[in-house]
């Protein structure tokens, strides 16, 4: 698996809390066949406030503490953005560390709030693809007004959007109305890509071999893969080229 979303970076979030904690979420990801992630910490102006150039010294040390370990993992670096105008208009977006590249466009994960899809979201998303920006919608099953009018999701995606699930979603770890909307949205095709959106080691924790093995008898192994290393490859290969 290409995992393109994981709060894996230690002490930065609501993830890893400790350097260990880390370490140990790295072996786990490692165990369950994860060989790249890009560690995708928030970046949320009220309750993350992070920039590439505060992540990137956190980055570099994890990085070198994984090889320090011989962990077979490779590592980049990207962020969840939360939706805002200060962060994404004008210029703005060009600071913020991507995910990846797509058809040549930088890609940026965006992070919805759970209670609503934000007045003015389709018009950025429709902006930021004329600023030739591929934007990510994170986990659109979760958001409480997705899953009651799931026809917002195909909105999202006609305006240019990609959607990522949340692998999780489909055993039923962020509720029974996430778990719902996350199979409505793979039966109707919506879903580009699944990540782990992994947090802990015991909560959200990146080990999802039953999980990955349950999806490949439900949906078939052909597009899982599809869903789990060949989109996900295609979007992050710049960042370990």
């Amino acid at each position: 698996m290409i995992d393109l979303h994981s709060h894996m970076l230690p002490e930065v979030d609501d993830g890893a809390r400790t350097l260990e904690e880390a370490l140990e979420m790295a072996g786990m990801a490692v165990a369950c066949g994860i060989t790249h992630m890009v560690l995708t910490p928030h970046i949320n102006l009220r309750h993350y406030p992070n920039s590439l150039e505060s992540l990137t010294p956190v980055f570099e040390a994890f990085q070198a503490a994984v090889k320090s370990r011989a962990l077979p993992l490779q590592l980049a670096l990207g962020a969840e953005v939360r939706i805002a105008p200060e962060l994404l208009m004008g210029t703005a977006w060009q600071k913020l560390p991507t995910i990846g590249q797509l058809n040549g466009k930088p890609v940026l994960l965006l992070e919805m709030p759970y209670s609503q899809v934000p007045a003015g979201t389709i018009e950025l998303i429709r902006w930021l693809t004329q600023q030739q920006v591929q934007p990510v919608i994170a986990h659109p099953e979760r958001n409480r007004e997705v899953m009651a009018h799931l026809s917002l999701a195909q909105d999202l995606k006609h305006a240019g959007a990609l959607l990522q699930g949340t692998v999780g979603a489909f055993t039923g770890d962020f509720g029974e109305g996430a778990k719902a909307a996350a199979t409505q949205l793979m039966q109707g095709g919506l879903f580009d890509y699944l990540a782990s959106d992994s947090h802990r080691q015991d909560k959200r924790s990146p080990q999802l071999s039953t999980v990955l093995a349950e999806l490949n008898r439900a949906w078939g192994e052909e597009r899982m893969l599809a869903l789990t290393e060949t989109l996900p490859w295609q979007i992050a290969q710049s960042k370990f080229a």
